[in-house]
Parts: C-alpha cells; sequence; structure tokens
C-alpha cells in the first residue's frame, strides 16, 4: 500500500519536475533522451511509491531515483560520446541537488520575509519587480522620483538579505567577506 494517494503523488511530481529534468541535463547536457529519461523515472517511482516515507524529502528521493535512470541509460548507450565518468556525473547530481536544495531554503525564506515588511515596502518591491515594470514606470506608477525609489528598494533589500540571512542562519559578518 502506498504512502501517498494518486493526487498527493502528482501534486508532488509535478512540483518536482523541473528539478528531476535538470540532474537529468547537468548529468548528460544537451541529451535529447532527457525527457524520456524522466518520465521512465517517475514510473519507477509509482511503482516503488510505497517505499516513499511520508515526510520526507520527496525531490532528494525522486532525484535518486533519476540518477539511476541516468546511469542506466549511460550504460545502455555506451560509446554515444559520453565524456565525464560516473563517478564524475554524480558528483554533478549532488552538487545540483544541494544547491536546488539551498535554492528552496532561500526561496521559502524570502517568501515569509516578505509577509514581515510593511504593507507599502511590500508593495514597492511587488512593483517594482513586476516583469513588465521598470525603475521609471514605477517612480511614476506611485508619484515619486526615480532616485527615491531606487533608495526605498534598496532600503528594503537589504531588509529583506538581513530577514533571510537570519532565518537561515547565516553568519551576516562571514557571509559577505
Amino acid at each position: 500500500m502506498s504512502n501517498l494517494s494518486p493526487d498527493e503523488f502528482v501534486k508532488l511530481t509535478l512540483e518536482y519536475e523541473g528539478r528531476f529534468f535538470s540532474v537529468v541535463l547537468a548529468m548528460l547536457p544537451g541529451c535529447s533522451d532527457a525527457e524520456d529519461i524522466v518520465q521512465d523515472a517517475i514510473t519507477v517511482m509509482w511503482q516503488k511509491s510505497e517505499q516513499f516515507q511520508r515526510g520526507t524529502d520527496f525531490g532528494a528521493w525522486g532525484c535518486r531515483i533519476i540518477r539511476l535512470k541516468v546511469m542506466e541509460h549511460l550504460r545502455t548507450r555506451r560509446g554515444d560520446g559520453v565524456v565525464l565518468s560516473h563517478e564524475a556525473l554524480e558528483m554533478v547530481a549532488l552538487d545540483l541537488e544541494k544547491s536546488a536544495d539551498d535554492l528552496a531554503a532561500r526561496t521559502a525564506a524570502l517568501k515569509n520575509c516578505l509577509t514581515k515588511l510593511e504593507p507599502s515596502s511590500r508593495e514597492l518591491i511587488t512593483i517594482r519587480f513586476h516583469p513588465k515594470m521598470t525603475l521609471k514606470n514605477t517612480a511614476e506608477q506611485l508619484g515619486k522620483s526615480e532616485p527615491t525609489i531606487r533608495k526605498s528598494v534598496r532600503k528594503i533589500l537589504r531588509q529583506l538579505e538581513r530577514c533571510i540571512e537570519q532565518r537561515l542562519g547565516i553568519d551576516t559578518e562571514t557571509a559577505h567577506e
């Protein structure tokens, strides 16, 4: 009996699908079979979903299966121009997984820190960093000068940086050396 319902499995798979592709492409740059490898790995994940322990990291569990599928792909495609050793590929995949974990932690910390901002500061950051907004557009929309907006944004970004570092337990003295 699976620890995950089909809906939970699909939700988690969709959440981590980009990470799974990143691992494949990091281990096999330019691989035209990346989609097939990820799909095969997701099939294995579903077949082995009863082995997944609820409350543990689905992404890490899935990435282990992805790495095994990449290694299987390499064994079956020997001689197709693979340059890196299996050990080197494993190191790349593990480093990528750690980077993804770090990014996920930073993203979660940022979301939390954004909720702690004053509403006006949060609004300024939201407007300023909207994909289609420029500094000039932001200043016009808020009826302020560009230098004022620039100064306010820098101040809020420093505040967010300190909050994120605090949430992640980063020593701000050594983090900027």
